[in-house]
């Protein structure tokens, strides 16, 4: 398994420390971002598009060839996401659990994460 850990600020810092662990090109084209994977561990993509009002999107696209497991530290902003699982499933759980929560293919989720107290 591999396991990356997401420190950064913003969804787009996240996508970047994707590309630094598993590789990828990245484009941009009229404020879209694009990270393509085409190698041994994941072939796909990644778009991204951040909105003035403050909102992002993301759509994973991408076919794993060995489990990844993304820990997300989200301790400095705190994101909705909105799953849709299109095709296969994925995995999710928080840091305080010990089991994973399945999100079947062609069901959605809904998580948040609550920020922490300085």
């Amino acid at each position: 398994m591999i396991e990356i850990r997401l420190s950064a600020n913003s969804i787009e810092g996240h996508v970047k420390q994707i590309q630094q662990h598993l590789g990828g090109t990245m484009t941009e084209r009229f404020g879209e971002y694009t990270l393509n994977f085409d190698n041994d561990i994941v072939k796909g993509r990644i778009r991204l598009i951040t909105y003035d009002w403050g909102v992002s999107l993301t759509e994973h696209n991408y076919i794993c060839f060995d489990d990844i497991l993304f820990v997300s530290d989200t301790s400095k902003f705190n994101p909705i996401h909105f799953f849709y699982c299109s095709k296969g499933s994925i995995y999710q759980r928080f840091n305080y659990e010990n089991e994973f929560d399945r999100v079947k293919e062609f069901h959605s989720s809904i998580l948040t994460s609550k920020m922490s107290v300085e």
